[in-house]
């Protein structure tokens, strides 16, 4: 928890978002797959 807590600080602190918008992205992917194989 404390990694992502860093994360969001760097994140709210730099204005380089286009990385957690490619990682938010990735994992939304990840989560579609991971219904699918739950569905």
């Amino acid at each position: 928890m404390m990694k992502i807590n860093q994360a969001l600080q760097y994140l709210f602190a730099d204005s380089s978002k286009l990385w957690f918008w490619n990682c938010f992205n990735f994992s939304q992917k990840i989560c579609q797959r991971a219904t699918i194989h739950i569905l």
